[in-house]
């Protein structure tokens, strides 16, 4: 009787243990899922190289301009200045201007006849 009621309640703890880890495998599985697929790890650490890379060139870069060759970079940032300057003067004359009395001034013949 007492080797019965042994045999019985080792098979009720190992059903139980089963049950549990059917039900713990279940959360885990629910929490990879939730995570970020692989995919998108590996594309976050692609980004993260390239800028790491792009960031040395930019220190490069302005090591470059502050001391080997600060002369000829600011003769070039001056000359864009410029551009930018005259660019800036175009967009506010057409902004003041409307496109009526831009076509009214184009077609107006402005010369003075001599008499």
């Amino acid at each position: 009787m007492l080797l019965k009621y042994m045999v019985k309640q080792r098979l009720t703890k190992m059903t139980q243990m089963l049950i549990r880890m059917r039900i713990l495998s279940l959360k885990t599985r629910e929490k990879v899922m939730s995570s970020m697929p692989m995919r998108d790890m590996k594309r976050e650490l692609r980004r993260d190289e390239k800028t790491k890379i792009a960031a040395v060139l930019d220190k490069a870069i302005e090591t470059l301009k502050s001391v080997y060759y600060p002369d000829i970079l600011n003769y070039l940032e001056k000359n864009v200045e410029v551009e930018e300057e005259e660019e800036e003067e175009e967009e506010v004359l057409l902004f003041f201007f409307s496109k009526q009395s831009i076509k009214h001034f184009e077609n107006h013949d402005w010369h003075i006849q001599a008499s």
